[in-house]
Parts: C-alpha cells; structure tokens; sequence
C-alpha cells in the first residue's frame, strides 16, 4: 500500500457505527489511489456495499457544472463578469444584476427556494416531495415569488440558470456538456447524470433517519435536484475528477485562480469552497459537500490536486447542521487527508 490507510479505515468503521449504512472512500497520492468500502448496499439484501458503488452526490455536482461554464469562458462563450442576463433574457426578473461569476458563488440575489420548500417537513414529508417531477419553470416560479437575497446564499437555482445559460450559447444540453468537457475527458466511466428516478441496483440505497429509524428513499427525481446536485458517481471518479481540475487539465490556470478565489463569502469560490488542511500547510484545501437525502459525499484537494479525498456514505438525517455523523465524517475525511501528507 502506498500510504498508510489504517486510521482511514479505523475512521470508516467509526461511521459503520455511528449510523451510517454504507461508506466508500477513496484517498489519492498523485497518480496513486485506494478505495475501500464499508457497510451495506442495503438493509433489505445485506449484500456489502463495495468501492465502485455508486450514488448520488448532491451538491459536489456544482463543481462539476463550474467546470463546464469556466471551459466556455475560456472559449469566450461569455466573460465571468458579464451580466447573466446578456445570455438569458427571458430571465431578467430572476436573474437581475447578477454575473456569471455570482450564480457560480451564489451572491447574485438569486434565493433559495428548496430551502423554503423543506422548511419544518418530516423525512417522510421530504422523501414525498423528492419523488414527484419538477419542471425548470416550477423552480424559477418559486424563485419569483421569494424576495431576492443579499450577499452569500446558497441556491441551486443559480446553478439551474447556469445550465440554461450553458445551453443558450452552445446549443447542447448540460448532461451533454458535462459528458465532453469533464467526465469523457477524466475518464470517468462510472459517472452520469441520471434519467429515471431510481438508481442502477449496483447503487447505494439512500437512507433518511426518521428518528432512529433508517427509511430507505429509493425514488427520487432528477428534476428535484436539478444541475447543482443530479450527478451520479462513486468516489475513484470523484478523485480522478479532482485531480484532473486541480491539476489545471480542464481549463486554463488563470480560471483555476478565479475558481479558487473566494468571494464575498470569505470561503466560497466558484462552485467549491476552502477549509484548512490537517497538514498544518497555509493554502486550504479546496472542494464541496454534497447534502443529498439520504446519501452524501466530500470531495476535497490540495490546490494542485497532488492530494485528494473523496468519500460517500448513505444514512443521514434532515437536520444537516446536526446530523449525527457530522462528527465521524469530517474524522474520515481528516483521516484520508493526513494519510497523504508530504513528510
């Protein structure tokens, strides 16, 4: 083994545990890296989760979808700092005065309407609302009816009008366009966006805590996510990704500094945000959460990509400041990036 992975795997056992239902990680050194899996696919099967599982990885997609838009202001489909409403119009009231460069770090004025749409609801109530169909005018309506936000707030509907922006001025869809600019590039074969509203059986079944009761959320709609969080993928993916982007593969590196510049926020770049890195370096590591229901996902790196950690797990509770793996989750996620630092 290239690296030491006993706390990483002493950590994983940890979130087995504390609740969660399945864990895969995978911790990278340069063009090495080591997948592990623990728990189960499903409680239903028993069968155990294993490290080319895949699953849904909510937000972390946003990182994703920031590649592509950063790809076409390389090719000049539009600048970072030009106003969003040069390429949509018909979107004026929703999108404002908002730039590019602020749909992709969420300080546009654009609200939150999911957060709205979930406010006070059970798990139950959540699993119900996740399953029906949503059009792209069913979010921008809900969008309208909110008063617009003031500095940092994060939406998905920034990263739905990206994706609308996307298509205008290259007249492919975004799952098209994350398929040439990113996943054919990288290589990676296990990744997709999703059409029907469950999962390959291969997958991890999701898991919503009701109580202490793990209820299994097996249908969801790839509309209630939208761009900003539909991807599916499994965490060797995830690491190639990440090494690919940090690694300056997929776009020029004076993107790669606006991507990894934070913005009003203090931590948020565009489409990934920055923590500090366990190996006491002064630069953060940099990459995003995915707080899906029932099945969540870190993707984190070193600025140049050299060290990745990219981990998934099914089991989580609604309340997400507060879950209860919040604790063993960064300890993993720790854990993986301390097993790779430069001695």
């Amino acid at each position: 083994m290239p690296f030491e992975m006993s706390e990483v795997e002493r950590a994983a056992d940890a979130m087995i545990t504390g609740g969660a239902v399945a864990v895969t990680v995978d911790v990278r050194a340069g063009g090495t890296h080591v997948t592990i899996a623990r728990g189960l696919r499903d409680l239903d099967s028993r069968l155990p989760a294993v490290s080319d599982s895949p699953t849904r990885i909510a937000s972390v997609s946003k990182m994703m979808v920031s590649a592509v838009v950063l790809k076409l202001v390389e090719q000049r489909k539009f600048m970072l700092d030009a106003p969003a409403v040069e390429s949509l119009p018909e979107q004026a009231e929703v999108l404002g005065s908002a730039t590019i460069r602020q749909l992709l770090d969420h300080t546009g004025g654009v609200p939150n309407p999911l957060r709205q749409l979930l406010a006070g609801k059970s798990a139950p109530e959540q699993i119900a609302l996740a399953q029906k169909p949503y059009t792209d005018e069913d979010w921008l309506a809900l969008t309208r009816a909110m008063p617009r936000s003031e500095g940092f707030d994060y939406s998905n509907t920034n990263y739905l009008l990206l994706a609308m922006i996307a298509q205008r001025v290259t007249d492919t869809a975004l799952p098209e366009l994350l398929r040439q600019y990113v996943f054919a590039p990288v290589g990676m074969t296990s990744t997709s966006v999703p059409t029907e509203d469950r999962l390959s059986p291969e997958s991890l079944m999701p898991y919503v805590f009701d109580g202490d009761n793990p209820v299994p959320a097996p249908v969801q709609s790839p509309s209630y996510w939208g761009p900003g969080g539909w991807v599916v993928s499994t965490p060797a993916d995830l690491s190639a990704f990440a090494r690919a982007l940090f690694s300056g593969q997929l776009f020029t590196e004076s993107l790669l500094t606006e991507m990894m510049t934070p913005g009003p926020s203090g931590s948020y770049g565009l489409g990934i945000f920055a923590r500090a890195d366990v190996c006491g370096k002064p630069e953060p590591i940099w990459g995003n959460r995915g707080n899906g229901l029932g099945a969540k996902s870190y993707l984190f790196a070193s600025p140049d990509g050299n060290r990745v950690v990219a981990l998934t797990w099914t089991g989580a509770d609604i309340d997400i400041p507060n879950d209860r793996l919040n604790t063993e989750v960064n300890d993993l996620l720790n854990a993986g990036l301390a097993a790779t630092c430069p001695h």
